[in-house]
């Protein structure tokens, strides 16, 4: 046998295996049946199957609360219509350093506004009175704020 003839052979063989490697990855990617299973037994991310159904009548889901820092010592009881609330803190003699809501434990992440005070994150609220406690920067115990939410 010549030495053309054997590489002929090789290639040939080499050819059908990866031809049948090829089939068998197309197959699986292109299995109608596969992905029809996967993506009809799943909503896409977009939907949610009634999270949403009744959005009539509902109050906003989230609202901004501008708080002077000096009214922190009054100890304050706020109404909210909402289940977020973003507290953005102003005229702060003292940098704020910390904001927990005690009733679900969720403590927001502070951002410095640079105007001598923050801006929060979007603090979870539960219904009815949620107890917030702000700590400023010099001050050893934190201030107490109340915020009825009214969902």
């Amino acid at each position: 046998m010549k030495k053309s003839d054997e590489l002929r052979r090789t290639t040939l063989a080499m050819g059908l295996v990866v031809l049948g490697l090829s089939a068998m990855i197309a197959h699986s990617i292109f299995d109608i049946r596969v992905v029809a299973r996967t993506t009809m037994s799943r909503l896409p991310a977009s939907l949610t199957r009634g999270v949403m159904a009744d959005t009539e009548d509902k109050k906003p889901s989230m609202t901004k609360l501008e708080l002077d820092c000096s009214r922190l010592k009054e100890s304050p009881v706020i109404d909210v219509d909402a289940h977020l609330l973003q507290f953005h803190l102003t005229n702060c003699t003292q940098h704020p350093l910390e904001l927990i809501n005690l009733t679900n434990g969720f403590q927001a992440t502070l951002f410095d506004n640079h105007d001598g005070g923050a801006l929060s994150d979007l603090v979870a609220l539960q219904k009815g009175m949620n107890e917030i406690h702000v700590r400023l920067e010099k001050s050893p115990t934190p201030y107490s704020l109340k915020i009825n939410a009214n969902l």
